[in-house]
């Protein structure tokens, strides 16, 4: 949910080419993998919408079609997972408590500030993939189909890049005050790891462009229904008065 609404990825290259993030999830004590990868992708078409997720088969960037909010490449065999131990389960998702994802959360940063240096050094290249050649067309008809492809590249309208609703100094500024907001709500947990966490992951959802409503409906999934109200309620009035500009671009008038 945090990469799906972050508006960083996926990420782009040139000519509107996306690179899908790897994940190596495989060999882990996940309960059906399958139910849930489906899942995840029925979340992200509904509608009848063209499907905003994206599971790709293979690292490479690839020129986007339509607008994306997710992107990913499943490294090695997601779906193999571990069965678990006699007598042993793995922990349910919902029983993860917000201080026992920020602990995880510091652990994870603590690993990987050891590896950055080396990563950094050593970017690995992928190998290339082979794309096979599509059989020529007949002659008669080759010219024209050739024609028509060229003039339909040309035709092709180019997607405008979206403007930055905030800049980096307002985007820490905005940050840092709806952590002041969490602290002040009581019976929320006060840790600055989770009023982090938290804070970031509202101003990420303003800065996608999600609706108001969109935005309560995420926050109540880890503050239920009555904070995630409340936040939501005070969030859009700050916006829409200290961050008019944005507001407006954003939709939130």
């Amino acid at each position: 949910r945090c990469l799906y609404n972050h508006p960083s990825y996926p990420m782009m290259q040139e000519h509107q080419k996306a690179v899908p993030l790897q994940l190596g999830l495989g060999g882990n004590y996940i309960k059906d993998a399958q139910g849930l990868m489906n899942d995840i992708l029925a979340k992200g078409s509904k509608d009848g919408k063209a499907p905003k997720i994206r599971i790709c088969s293979s690292p490479e960037s690839y020129l986007q079609d339509h607008e994306e909010f997710l992107s990913i490449f499943l490294a090695g065999n997601f779906l193999q997972q571990r069965g678990g131990p006699p007598g042993n389960h793995a922990p349910d998702a919902s029983a993860i408590t917000l201080r026992s994802r920020s602990r995880r959360r510091q652990k994870r940063k603590a690993q990987q500030a050891q590896q950055v240096a080396q990563v950094a050094q050593v970017q690995p290249q992928p190998a290339p993939v082979a794309v096979p050649e599509a059989p020529p067309a007949p002659a008669e008809h080759g010219h024209r189909r050739r024609r028509k492809e060229k003039t339909e590249a040309k035709e092709a309208p180019q997607a405008p890049a979206q403007v930055p609703l905030l800049s980096e100094e307002e985007h820490k500024k905005l940050q840092a005050e709806v952590g002041k907001k969490l602290q002040k709500l009581e019976g929320l947990p006060s840790d600055q790891s989770t009023c982090d966490m938290l804070s970031e992951f509202t101003v990420c959802m303003f800065v996608a462009r999600k609706a108001p409503q969109e935005v309560e409906t995420e926050l109540a999934s880890f503050l239920g229904q009555d904070y995630a109200t409340k936040l939501a309620a005070w969030f859009m009035k700050h916006v829409r008065h200290h961050y008019k500009p944005a507001a407006v671009a954003a939709g939130w008038k």
